[in-house]
Protein backbone atom coordinates (compact mmCIF):
# COMPACT_ATOMS: atom_id res chain seq x y z
CA UNK A 1 0.00 0.00 0.00
CA UNK A 2 1.48 3.47 -1.01
CA UNK A 3 -0.13 6.32 0.59
CA UNK A 4 1.98 8.71 -1.04
CA UNK A 5 0.43 7.37 -4.89
CA UNK A 6 -3.14 7.00 -3.43
CA UNK A 7 -2.87 11.13 -2.00
CA UNK A 8 -1.21 11.62 -5.43
CA UNK A 9 -4.45 10.28 -7.28
CA UNK A 10 -6.51 12.18 -5.01
CA UNK A 11 -5.20 15.41 -5.45
CA UNK A 12 -4.57 15.54 -9.49
CA UNK A 13 -6.31 12.47 -11.34
CA UNK A 14 -8.68 13.63 -13.87
CA UNK A 15 -10.74 10.43 -13.35
CA UNK A 16 -13.85 10.23 -12.21
CA UNK A 17 -16.88 7.34 -11.63
CA UNK A 18 -15.27 3.83 -12.00
CA UNK A 19 -12.41 4.93 -13.39
CA UNK A 20 -11.22 7.13 -10.46
CA UNK A 21 -11.91 4.10 -8.40
CA UNK A 22 -9.83 1.36 -10.81
CA UNK A 23 -6.48 3.93 -10.68
CA UNK A 24 -7.29 4.57 -6.79
CA UNK A 25 -7.37 0.16 -6.63
CA UNK A 26 -4.03 0.03 -8.79
CA UNK A 27 -2.59 3.42 -6.39
CA UNK A 28 -2.97 1.27 -3.36
CA UNK A 29 -0.80 -1.24 -4.86
CA UNK A 30 1.65 0.52 -5.79
CA UNK A 31 4.87 0.10 -4.13
CA UNK A 32 8.80 -0.24 -4.89
CA UNK A 33 8.42 -2.52 -8.01
CA UNK A 34 5.07 -0.82 -8.91
CA UNK A 35 1.71 -2.22 -9.09
CA UNK A 36 -0.24 -4.90 -10.66
CA UNK A 37 -3.36 -6.45 -9.41
CA UNK A 38 -5.16 -8.72 -11.24
CA UNK A 39 -8.27 -7.80 -13.04
CA UNK A 40 -10.26 -9.33 -10.82
CA UNK A 41 -9.10 -7.33 -7.88
CA UNK A 42 -9.91 -4.12 -9.83
CA UNK A 43 -12.95 -5.15 -10.90
CA UNK A 44 -13.93 -6.04 -7.48
CA UNK A 45 -12.59 -2.38 -6.00
CA UNK A 46 -14.25 -0.52 -8.98
CA UNK A 47 -17.77 -2.25 -7.87
CA UNK A 48 -17.58 -3.03 -12.19
CA UNK A 49 -17.14 -6.24 -14.13
CA UNK A 50 -13.76 -7.76 -15.27
CA UNK A 51 -14.54 -6.73 -18.91
CA UNK A 52 -16.06 -3.46 -17.64
CA UNK A 53 -12.71 -3.02 -15.54
CA UNK A 54 -10.80 -3.83 -18.44
CA UNK A 55 -12.26 -0.45 -20.98
CA UNK A 56 -11.82 1.45 -17.46
CA UNK A 57 -7.51 0.11 -17.58
CA UNK A 58 -7.31 1.35 -21.36
CA UNK A 59 -9.15 4.63 -20.56
CA UNK A 60 -6.41 5.63 -17.90
CA UNK A 61 -3.73 4.89 -20.32
CA UNK A 62 -5.43 7.31 -23.19
CA UNK A 63 -5.50 9.82 -20.38
CA UNK A 64 -2.16 9.37 -19.85
CA UNK A 65 -2.54 8.47 -15.90
CA UNK A 66 -0.83 5.15 -15.88
CA UNK A 67 1.65 2.71 -18.53
CA UNK A 68 0.37 -0.78 -18.94
CA UNK A 69 3.20 -3.32 -18.50
CA UNK A 70 1.76 -6.43 -20.14
CA UNK A 71 2.66 -9.78 -18.00
CA UNK A 72 5.18 -7.52 -16.13
CA UNK A 73 3.90 -7.99 -12.58
CA UNK A 74 4.42 -10.59 -10.23
CA UNK A 75 7.52 -11.97 -7.76
CA UNK A 76 10.77 -13.96 -8.56
CA UNK A 77 9.08 -16.99 -8.06
CA UNK A 78 5.89 -16.49 -9.96
CA UNK A 79 5.13 -18.19 -13.21
CA UNK A 80 5.14 -16.72 -16.46
CA UNK A 81 2.06 -17.80 -17.24
CA UNK A 82 0.92 -16.83 -14.46
CA UNK A 83 1.98 -12.59 -14.13
CA UNK A 84 -0.15 -10.34 -14.32
CA UNK A 85 0.04 -6.70 -15.92
CA UNK A 86 2.44 -4.20 -14.06
CA UNK A 87 1.09 -0.42 -13.64
CA UNK A 88 3.03 2.83 -13.02
CA UNK A 89 1.09 6.07 -12.13
CA UNK A 90 2.38 8.67 -14.39
CA UNK A 91 0.20 11.84 -12.82
CA UNK A 92 2.70 14.85 -11.85
CA UNK A 93 2.18 17.44 -9.66
CA UNK A 94 1.04 21.14 -11.61
CA UNK A 95 3.53 23.73 -11.29
CA UNK A 96 0.86 25.32 -8.77
CA UNK A 97 1.30 22.13 -6.06
CA UNK A 98 3.70 22.43 -3.11
CA UNK A 99 5.09 18.78 -3.53
CA UNK A 100 3.59 18.14 0.20
CA UNK A 101 2.03 14.67 1.67
CA UNK A 102 -1.01 16.69 0.96
CA UNK A 103 -0.54 18.37 -2.35
CA UNK A 104 -1.71 21.57 -1.20
CA UNK A 105 -1.95 24.58 -3.86
CA UNK A 106 0.99 27.21 -3.32
CA UNK A 107 -0.14 30.45 -2.33
CA UNK A 108 0.62 33.25 -4.58
CA UNK A 109 3.87 35.22 -4.51
CA UNK A 110 3.38 38.52 -2.75
CA UNK A 111 4.65 41.73 -4.61
CA UNK A 112 7.10 43.42 -1.25
CA UNK A 113 8.52 46.54 -3.97
CA UNK A 114 7.97 49.77 -4.15
CA UNK A 115 5.56 50.79 -6.00
CA UNK A 116 6.82 54.16 -8.73
CA UNK A 117 4.27 56.26 -7.27
CA UNK A 118 5.28 56.08 -3.78
CA UNK A 119 2.67 53.66 -2.70
CA UNK A 120 2.48 50.01 -1.16
CA UNK A 121 2.29 47.04 -2.28
CA UNK A 122 -0.32 45.30 -3.52
CA UNK A 123 -0.41 42.86 -0.96
CA UNK A 124 -0.87 46.18 2.10
CA UNK A 125 -3.38 48.04 0.24
CA UNK A 126 -5.57 48.19 3.38
CA UNK A 127 -2.19 50.10 4.76
CA UNK A 128 -1.99 53.76 5.95
CA UNK A 129 -0.22 55.11 2.76
CA UNK A 130 2.46 57.57 3.37
CA UNK A 131 2.17 61.54 2.20
CA UNK A 132 2.23 61.59 -1.50
CA UNK A 133 1.63 57.83 -2.51
CA UNK A 134 -1.18 56.46 -4.51
CA UNK A 135 -4.27 56.22 -2.35
CA UNK A 136 -3.08 59.69 -0.85
CA UNK A 137 -6.31 62.39 -0.88
CA UNK A 138 -4.25 65.03 -2.40
CA UNK A 139 -2.81 62.71 -5.46
CA UNK A 140 -4.84 59.97 -5.92
CA UNK A 141 -6.55 61.92 -8.95
CA UNK A 142 -3.68 64.01 -9.70
CA UNK A 143 -0.89 61.77 -9.95
CA UNK A 144 2.53 63.34 -9.62
CA UNK A 145 1.43 66.90 -10.52
CA UNK A 146 1.58 70.11 -8.79
CA UNK A 147 -1.88 70.91 -6.58
CA UNK A 148 -2.82 74.53 -5.66
CA UNK A 149 -3.55 74.98 -2.55
CA UNK A 150 -4.51 78.60 -2.12
CA UNK A 151 -8.67 77.72 -2.38
CA UNK A 152 -7.54 75.76 1.10
CA UNK A 153 -6.71 78.67 2.31
CA UNK A 154 -2.82 78.52 1.37
CA UNK A 155 0.11 79.70 -0.75
CA UNK A 156 2.08 76.59 -0.65
CA UNK A 157 2.15 74.15 -3.32
CA UNK A 158 2.59 70.44 -2.50
CA UNK A 159 4.30 68.13 -5.32
CA UNK A 160 5.87 64.67 -4.58
CA UNK A 161 8.40 63.27 -7.24
CA UNK A 162 8.75 59.82 -7.32
CA UNK A 163 12.02 59.49 -5.82
CA UNK A 164 10.30 61.23 -2.68
CA UNK A 165 7.61 59.19 -3.09
CA UNK A 166 9.80 56.20 -2.89
CA UNK A 167 12.27 57.77 0.06
CA UNK A 168 8.62 58.17 1.94
CA UNK A 169 8.07 54.49 2.00
CA UNK A 170 11.04 53.27 3.06
CA UNK A 171 10.77 55.35 6.33
CA UNK A 172 7.60 54.14 6.65
CA UNK A 173 8.36 51.00 6.44
CA UNK A 174 8.82 49.02 9.98
CA UNK A 175 11.24 46.75 8.31
CA UNK A 176 13.35 49.44 7.27
CA UNK A 177 12.87 51.23 10.56
CA UNK A 178 14.42 48.13 12.24
CA UNK A 179 17.27 48.03 9.94
CA UNK A 180 18.24 51.48 11.17
CA UNK A 181 17.93 50.88 14.85
CA UNK A 182 20.58 47.87 14.08
CA UNK A 183 22.97 50.15 12.34
CA UNK A 184 22.59 52.67 15.13
CA UNK A 185 22.96 50.24 17.82
CA UNK A 186 26.17 48.70 15.43
CA UNK A 187 27.85 52.28 15.64
CA UNK A 188 27.35 52.68 19.38
CA UNK A 189 28.75 49.38 19.89
CA UNK A 190 31.78 49.87 18.02
CA UNK A 191 32.77 53.65 19.91
CA UNK A 192 32.67 51.63 23.36
CA UNK A 193 36.37 51.28 24.52
CA UNK A 194 37.04 47.49 24.55
CA UNK A 195 38.21 46.32 27.93
CA UNK A 196 40.95 44.21 27.40
CA UNK A 197 42.97 41.90 30.10
CA UNK A 198 46.06 43.38 31.37
CA UNK A 199 49.06 40.81 31.39
CA UNK A 200 51.59 42.60 32.46
CA UNK A 201 50.49 42.27 36.77
CA UNK A 202 50.44 38.64 37.92
CA UNK A 203 47.43 36.52 37.83
CA UNK A 204 48.31 35.58 41.63
CA UNK A 205 49.26 32.23 43.36
CA UNK A 206 49.28 29.36 40.85
CA UNK A 207 47.36 26.64 41.83
CA UNK A 208 49.37 23.63 42.53
CA UNK A 209 48.18 19.24 42.64
CA UNK A 210 48.15 18.15 46.08
CA UNK A 211 50.11 15.61 46.75
CA UNK A 212 48.68 11.95 46.62
CA UNK A 213 47.74 10.46 49.99
CA UNK A 214 50.70 8.00 51.27
CA UNK A 215 49.28 4.39 51.88
CA UNK A 216 50.78 2.80 54.66
CA UNK A 217 53.06 -0.55 53.23
CA UNK A 218 51.97 -4.03 53.98
CA UNK A 219 53.77 -5.55 57.40
CA UNK A 220 53.23 -9.31 57.37
CA UNK A 221 54.13 -8.80 61.16
CA UNK A 222 51.06 -7.33 61.44
CA UNK A 223 49.19 -10.35 60.68
CA UNK A 224 47.84 -12.18 63.83
CA UNK A 225 49.58 -15.73 64.72
CA UNK A 226 48.09 -18.96 64.00
CA UNK A 227 46.75 -20.67 66.81
CA UNK A 228 47.96 -23.61 67.84
CA UNK A 229 46.26 -26.93 68.15
CA UNK A 230 45.41 -28.92 71.12
CA UNK A 231 47.19 -32.05 71.73
CA UNK A 232 45.95 -35.32 70.06
CA UNK A 233 44.32 -36.45 73.15
CA UNK A 234 42.71 -33.01 73.97
CA UNK A 235 41.14 -33.12 70.53
CA UNK A 236 39.40 -36.74 71.52
CA UNK A 237 38.10 -35.88 74.23
CA UNK A 238 36.57 -32.43 72.75
CA UNK A 239 34.89 -35.07 69.88
CA UNK A 240 33.37 -37.34 73.25
CA UNK A 241 32.19 -33.75 74.70
CA UNK A 242 30.51 -32.50 71.24
CA UNK A 243 27.77 -35.60 71.93
CA UNK A 244 25.99 -33.74 74.79
CA UNK A 245 23.49 -31.41 74.65
CA UNK A 246 24.93 -27.53 75.38
CA UNK A 247 22.69 -24.76 77.32
CA UNK A 248 23.61 -22.33 74.43
CA UNK A 249 21.96 -24.54 71.69
CA UNK A 250 20.32 -23.86 69.13
CA UNK A 251 17.77 -25.94 67.04
CA UNK A 252 18.56 -29.60 66.78
CA UNK A 253 21.27 -31.84 65.25
CA UNK A 254 25.00 -30.01 65.68
CA UNK A 255 23.45 -27.26 66.65
CA UNK A 256 22.33 -28.25 70.15
CA UNK A 257 25.37 -29.58 70.93
CA UNK A 258 28.53 -28.71 72.47
CA UNK A 259 30.83 -27.05 69.83
CA UNK A 260 34.33 -27.60 70.96
CA UNK A 261 37.40 -26.70 68.40
CA UNK A 262 40.72 -28.54 68.12
CA UNK A 263 42.28 -25.10 69.13
CA UNK A 264 40.65 -24.91 72.05
CA UNK A 265 39.97 -27.32 75.34
CA UNK A 266 36.34 -25.75 76.13
CA UNK A 267 33.21 -24.97 74.51
CA UNK A 268 32.15 -22.37 72.48
CA UNK A 269 28.63 -21.55 73.20
CA UNK A 270 28.56 -21.96 76.91
CA UNK A 271 32.33 -21.44 77.97
CA UNK A 272 32.52 -25.04 79.57
CA UNK A 273 35.47 -27.25 79.77
CA UNK A 274 35.67 -30.45 77.60
CA UNK A 275 36.93 -32.03 81.50
CA UNK A 276 33.41 -30.76 83.06
CA UNK A 277 31.27 -31.54 80.65
CA UNK A 278 32.51 -35.18 80.35
CA UNK A 279 32.45 -35.45 84.46
CA UNK A 280 29.25 -33.87 84.31
CA UNK A 281 26.69 -37.55 85.40
CA UNK A 282 23.70 -36.13 83.98
CA UNK A 283 23.99 -35.83 80.35
CA UNK A 284 23.97 -38.27 78.36
CA UNK A 285 25.35 -38.53 74.41
CA UNK A 286 22.59 -37.70 71.68
CA UNK A 287 22.29 -39.88 68.79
Amino acid sequence: MSLESTALVWAHSKADGAALLAILCIADHDGDGGSWPSMETIAHRARVTRDTARKLVRKLEAMGEIVTDTNGGGGLRTASHMRTNRYEITIECPPTCDHSARHRERPEPVDNTPQPNGGVPSARRGAPQPHGGANHPLTTHLGNSELDLGDLGGDDRVSKSESEGQADYGSWHPGAQVAEAMRQAAVEADRQPVKRPDYSKPAGKIATTPPAPTVPRFDPATIPARPELVSAEQQKLNVKAEQFACPDGFGTGKGSRHWCPPTDAACVRCGADVADILNLESLEPQP
